[in-house]
C-alpha cells in the first residue's frame, strides 16, 4: 500500500469528520483552462490545438499533463519568447503529439537525466526503498565512496528535488511525489553501472539503521535476496532470512514468512550447501 494512503488512513482514524473525495481525470475543457492559465494565454483556437494534443496523450490526468508540458519545454517545443514576452510553440498538433512520450515514466526519466548528479543519486537511492525516509537515513545512504554529507546538505538536495516536483515532505519523512516518479528513478538507477554495489550499500545502511525499525530489515533482506549468489555472504543471508521470517510470523504475515524461508533454502542450494 502506498505510504500516502497509509497516512490518510491514520488521519481518518483520528478524526471522524474527515471525508474522502474521489478525484477523477479532468475534462478536455478543464485541461485547456489549466494550460491556458499556465502559459498566460487566451483559450483560443491555437491554445485548443496545444491542449488537445496534450489531452490525447494524458487523458486528463493532471500529473501526466504537467509532465507532458515540462517535456515540451525541455525539448524547446514550448518556449518563452524573450522578444515577445510570451509562451509560444511553432509546430503543428501532430508534431506536438510526436514530441510527447506516450509513456509518462519515459517522460519523467528524461527530466531526471537533466537534473544535477547529486539529485540523481538521491532519487536513485530512494527508488530502491518503498518506504518513506527521514533525513538521518538519507544522509547515511548518501555517504559512500569516500563522499560525506552534512544533514543540511541532504536537506538542501531534498528541497531542490521537491522544487522540481520529484519529492514531497510528509514530516518528518520524504516520499516520491508520484509512483511514476519512483518507477522512473528506479529505471534510471538500473541503467547506471555499479547498481549491484549500490544495492549492497543500501542493504548495509538499512541493517545498521534497522535495530529498532523492522521495515529496514524487511527491505534489506529483499534487496540482498535479489542479488546474485556470488555478491552476498550465503551464511549471513540465510541467517537474515530466518531472522526476518520470525518477525513476519510474529506480525501474522505467514505468506511473507514462508517466502523468506524458501529464499533461505534457495540460497543454500545455489551455494551447493544442501
Amino acid at each position: 500500500e502506498h505510504s500516502f494512503c497509509k497516512l490518510m488512513d491514520n488521519v481518518a482514524k483520528g478524526d471522524e469528520s474527515v471525508e474522502k473525495m474521489e478525484l477523477f481525470s479532468l475534462s478536455p475543457t478543464s485541461i485547456t483552462s489549466f494550460i491556458a492559465d499556465s502559459v498566460k494565454k487566451e483559450e483560443d483556437t491555437e491554445m485548443k490545438e496545444l491542449s488537445s494534443a496534450v489531452y490525447q496523450t494524458t487523458m486528463g490526468n493532471i500529473f501526466f499533463t504537467k509532465q507532458a508540458l515540462e517535456e515540451l519545454v525541455r525539448k524547446n517545443i514550448l518556449f518563452y519568447d524573450m522578444m515577445c514576452f510570451e509562451w509560444r510553440w511553432v509546430v503543428t498538433k501532430v508534431e506536438l503529439a510526436n514530441n510527447m512520450s506516450a509513456d509518462v515514466v519515459e517522460s519523467v526519466l528524461g527530466k531526471i537525466r537533466d537534473l544535477p548528479e547529486e539529485i540523481q543519486d538521491l532519487l536513485s537511492l530512494m527508488a530502491y526503498i518503498p518506504n518513506a525516509l527521514d533525513v538521518s537515513t538519507l544522509k547515511a545512504l548518501m555517504c559512500r565512496d569516500g563522499v560525506s554529507y552534512e544533514e543540511r546538505q541532504v536537506l538542501d538536495l531534498l528541497q531542490q528535488s521537491s522544487d522540481e516536483g520529484m519529492l514531497l515532505l510528509v514530516s518528518p519523512n520524504w516520499i516520491f511525489a508520484h509512483d511514476r516518479i519512483r518507477q522512473a528513478s528506479l529505471k534510471f538507477a538500473s541503467e547506471k553501472s555499479g547498481s549491484e554495489e549500490t544495492l549492497l550499500h543500501i542493504s548495509s545502511v538499512l541493517l545498521a539503521e534497522g535495530a529498532d525499525r523492522e521495515w529496514c530489515q524487511y527491505v534489506a533482506v529483499d534487496i540482498l535476496n535479489s542479488l546474485p549468489v556470488e555478491k552476498t555472504d550465503c551464511n549471513e543471508l540465510v541467517k537474515l532470512n530466518l531472522k526476518v521470517s520470525h518477525l513476519a510470523r510474529n506480525s501474522g504475515a505467514l505468506g511473507k514468512e514462508n517466502a523468506l524461508v524458501h529464499k533461505g533454502l534457495e540460497r543454500l542450494k545455489a551455494a551447493g550447501m544442501t
